[in-house]
């Protein structure tokens, strides 16, 4: 019984985190919905919108967007690097 009401409690976690709550990362590429703050991310890392645009984290205190068009994807993407290393991504389309 433990065991399985820690594998609930385990992928609950798992799932909030790539749903939109703090998660926290480093320099590879990630995949994100919505909107999400991601911790300690390194400048030059891709975050991409799930089946929509990507974009490098910039430099902190700097912030980047993009956008795409087309029959395969579309949507756009805002990253804001803080100056504590952090970055708010959103997501929308």
């Amino acid at each position: 019984m433990k065991a399985t009401f820690a594998l609930v409690v385990f992928v609950s976690v798992g799932f909030a985190a790539g749903c939109g709550s703090g998660t926290k990362a480093g320099s590879g590429p990630m995949t994100i919905v919505g909107t999400t703050t991601i911790a300690n991310v390194k400048t030059g890392a891709l975050i991409s919108c799930k089946g929509g645009p990507g974009a490098e984290v910039p430099p902190p205190g700097q912030g980047v967007g993009g956008s795409a068009d087309g029959p395969a994807s579309s949507g756009e993407i805002q990253l804001t690097h803080r100056q504590d290393g952090s970055v708010v991504a959103s997501c929308r389309g």
